[in-house]
């Protein structure tokens, strides 16, 4: 979990530096714009209204751990964007469940277009 937390930090850093170089209009068409979604996943609610996380609930997350690249790959294919420009930052239990936090890096012509579809 450190090794990623420190890369997921570098590689915000190099995302960072890379967006300030430049700035002609050449460079702007490329600017790019971070996107955050949170995935939230519920446990099963039982008898008394509370939620609560079984044991088959934990064996599975004990399984899935560190399948963050399948996640990646299913969740790029869905938006049809190139793996490079999605993330999984992390992942934080609760205790209704687990908040998982991607995030997308959109080029500023892609957000672009999708206005230009949005407004027609």
């Amino acid at each position: 979990a450190f090794v990623a937390s420190v890369l997921s930090v570098i590689s915000t850093l190099l995302n960072h530096f890379a967006d300030r170089e430049g700035g002609s209009s050449s460079t702007d068409s490329m600017r790019k714009h971070r996107i955050w979604y949170y995935l939230v996943l519920q446990f099963h609610q039982d008898n008394h209204g509370q939620f609560s996380i079984t044991a088959e609930d934990r064996k599975v997350i004990k399984r899935n751990k560190g399948r963050r690249r399948a996640l990646i790959s299913n969740l790029t294919e869905l938006f049809g964007v190139a793996p490079q420009n999605m993330e999984i930052a992390n992942t934080t239990m609760t205790k209704h469940g687990a908040i998982v936090t991607i995030s997308h890096i959109v080029h500023e012509t892609d957000l672009m277009g999708m206005e230009d579809t949005h407004t027609e």
